[in-house]
């Protein structure tokens, strides 16, 4: 059954390919993701049987963004043929100066939440920046995250900035004109890492990397207007590139969530090795039935912050659930919420539902609407946090695509008026 459902899953990856002229689309890159990670997730920690099931749930969701990305090619309306329009560009410049001011605001942001958790560690503070920021780590994951102990309001209202950082340096790296300009977009998923890091958490990891390369993906479609990506073998390339840069991340956030700073090279690879099991613990809770409670809230586990600001929780929120330690993650994929939520054929609407508006988006930007780059963003960065978490399990997130929207209306340059025609032949 593994085999059967990757080999479905790159089978509509392979279809989209033909539907929309390049391997940048949203099924390819959904079934990119989770194909890839699973495959490393097998290949570091074995139990292939363990992920057939979730596999199989993965080709289901592929079928379904496919169904709506063909929907999307033959129903959506097209411009008419030699209507003039505005032609944007993103001004470079502007942008260069927004993200320094962001990278200001970080820093002050990162000092605060330093200050901030360090008061919270009893005893004093480790000597060696490692150990006290494994303290601080340790100490804020259980007073803040699993504690009663709430984050400061400043933190709160600096947390969309951060993650608006990585989202602007994928735009900035899309069309980089030299070397600062990609120091720059390399920089901009610091911050967010190391305040994931602060907390315990990999979520920093998460949400920087993937919204770093949804932007990126997302500008190069704009600006090439769809003629970008036509050839798999550099896009494989650049994806083995990413795994294996996000390992030594992964696993320090882990050894610094546990105050394990000081483990051996065995201890801190078991760690690495857990950041690719959320689709083993998703085929474990598909295997022992746990879909089948009936105490959930409609929607709750893939926007579970929502619920939480508006104070209605579950009887048994699902961090409560069996897989809590590094070898049985409480992270199952972003599938897993979405069944959990809205069962079988609900899960099957909503990806079609995605794969319509996915589909929908790119059209536009391709025929060079910058109004649709941001959403176009965010449906990227869905397929590549899917092995994780949904996309909207956070607000804070959710707010920087929509400063995102904001932010590109602000940077965009208008050029001279250009017929639509011009660019029908692009389509996807």
């Amino acid at each position: 059954m593994l085999i059967l459902s990757i080999v479905a899953s790159l089978g509509a990856a392979a279809y989209s390919r033909v539907l929309f002229r390049s391997w940048y689309n949203p099924v390819a890159l959904f079934a990119a993701a989770m194909v890839g990670y699973t495959l490393i997730g097998v290949a570091l920690l074995g139990g292939a049987a363990r992920v057939s099931s979730a596999m199989l749930w993965v080709a289901v969701c592929t079928f379904a963004l496919g169904c709506g990305a063909t929907a999307a090619a033959f129903t959506a309306p097209l411009p008419v043929p030699g209507a003039a329009r505005t032609e944007w560009s993103i001004g470079s410049t502007r942008l260069r100066c927004v993200m320094i001011g962001l990278f200001v605001v970080a820093t002050v942001g990162l000092w605060v939440t330093w200050r901030n958790l360090s008061s919270l560690v009893e005893g004093g503070i480790n000597a060696t920046l490692l150990g006290a920021v494994a303290e601080v780590s340790h100490t804020a994951r259980a007073e803040i995250g699993y504690g009663t102990k709430v984050k400061p309001v400043f933190e709160m209202l600096v947390m969309p900035w951060f993650f608006l950082l990585p989202l602007l340096g994928g735009l900035l790296w899309a069309q980089a004109r030299g070397t600062l300009d990609r120091v720059l977009s390399i920089a901009s998923v610091g911050p967010v890492m190391i305040q994931g890091m602060l907390y315990g958490s990999r979520m920093g990891i998460l949400y920087g990397g993937s919204f770093w390369l949804g932007a990126l993906i997302a500008g190069s479609v704009y600006l090439a207007r769809g003629a970008v990506a036509r050839s798999l073998f550099p896009i494989l390339l650049r994806a083995a590139l990413v795994a294996v840069l996000a390992g030594p991340p992964i696993m320090l956030v882990m050894l610094i969530r546990y105050n394990d700073v000081d483990a051996g090279a065995g201890k801190g690879f078991r760690y690495m090795a857990a950041g690719f099991g959320f689709v083993h613990a998703f085929g474990t809770w598909l295997d022992e039935g746990d879909y089948a409670r009936s105490d959930r809230l409609l929607g709750y586990r893939t926007a579970w912050r929502v619920y939480d600001r508006l104070g209605a929780q579950p009887v048994q929120p699902w961090w409560e659930q069996t897989y809590t330690d590094a070898d049985n993650p409480n992270i199952l994929t972003a599938i897993q919420g979405l069944v959990e939520d809205f069962g079988g054929i609900g899960t099957f609407l909503v990806m079609f539902v995605c794969g319509y508006l996915g589909a929908l988006w790119q059209r536009r930007v391709v025929l060079g609407d910058i109004r649709y780059l941001a959403l176009l963003t965010s449906v990227y960065a869905a397929a590549f946090m899917a092995p994780s978490f949904s996309l909207t399990q956070y607000n804070a997130p959710v707010l920087a695509l929509v400063l995102l929207q904001l932010a590109v209306l602000f940077v965009a340059t208008a050029r001279s008026p250009a017929p639509v025609g011009a660019y029908a032949s692009s389509q996807g």
